[in-house]
């Protein structure tokens, strides 16, 4: 836009010199006895001085005009430069990208094996007996994305559902941890049975004992902004819990960090004893 306003002025600075170049010239014949055979006077120092400013005038945009045209390949210059930057830079996000699915997935997997780690160094040595587990508080579980409480229903088999209201028994768990680990159970006071997984992948709380499929971990130990991974899934590999915001349907997913992303985010509320 610029390049065009100075190219129309230009233009206009030449009509105008142009005019008056063929007004003088007209003066010069009417007024003067000795002109030359075009009709101009040589001996005319005006008209001198004319031809000079017009030839200097003329240098001087063909100057201009070769210092825009520098100028747009300058622009034309950096503006291919800058798309060739935003292109590596894009590359190189996707790589950063890539890495850090790859460091997750990295610490996901340190997680793993040191889970299993613990879920067998805290096996007892009697086969008939249960792992030791220390109680440490009361919690009610809200699931962050509809602010509804995890609640256990005695009267449909148990069954685990999202209530609105915090109810002051079936909405309250007790947390017991295993000793030298990460591993914590939840057992509802209302019904005295334990949170955990079925042989057949669904979440349910009807276990009479700690056991190995009621074994969770709070991901990095956060209880007011956590996911939640079942430790029994997937073989001992560990899942993440996740719920159907449509149906209140739970289910348990994988252990990477693609599967961590799409579980669901609870809030661990604790009460006083």
């Amino acid at each position: 836009y610029k390049l065009k306003e100075v190219e129309a002025l230009q233009e206009n600075i030449i009509k105008d010199n142009a005019g008056n170049f063929e007004e003088d010239n007209q003066s010069q014949k009417t007024n003067s006895g000795s002109v030359n055979s075009s009709g101009r006077d040589n001996d005319d120092p005006l008209w001198s001085a004319k031809v000079t400013n017009n030839r200097e005038l003329q240098s001087r945009i063909k100057q201009q005009d070769e210092h825009l045209d520098a100028i747009g390949s300058s622009i034309q210059e950096l503006l291919h430069n800058g798309s060739a930057i935003e292109t590596v830079l894009d590359d190189q996000n996707q790589i950063l990208e890539k890495l850090d699915d790859g460091t997750e997935d990295i610490i996901e997997q340190t997680k793993m094996v040191a889970r299993r780690a613990d879920r067998i160094a805290s096996r007892p040595l009697l086969p008939w007996s249960s792992p030791k587990s220390d109680f440490k508080c009361f919690v009610a579980v809200e699931h962050v994305e509809t602010r509804k409480f995890l609640t256990i229903e005695p009267h449909k088999g148990n069954k685990v559902v999202l209530h609105e209201d915090l109810h002051p028994d079936l909405s309250v768990f007790e947390v017991h941890e295993r000793p030298d680990s990460r591993l914590i159970g939840f057992m509802n006071i209302c019904t005295r049975k334990w949170l955990g997984q079925s042989t057949l992948g669904y979440v349910v709380c009807n276990a009479k004992y700690f056991g190995r499929n009621e074994e969770w971990e709070l991901d990095d130990g956060n209880m007011e902004r956590t996911k939640v991974l079942c430790a029994s899934a997937n073989w001992g590999n560990g899942g993440w819990l996740k719920v159907d915001d449509s149906n209140g349907y739970f289910s348990v997913g994988g252990y990477d960090s693609s599967e961590k992303q799409k579980a669901s985010m609870w809030s661990v509320a604790v009460f006083d004893a």
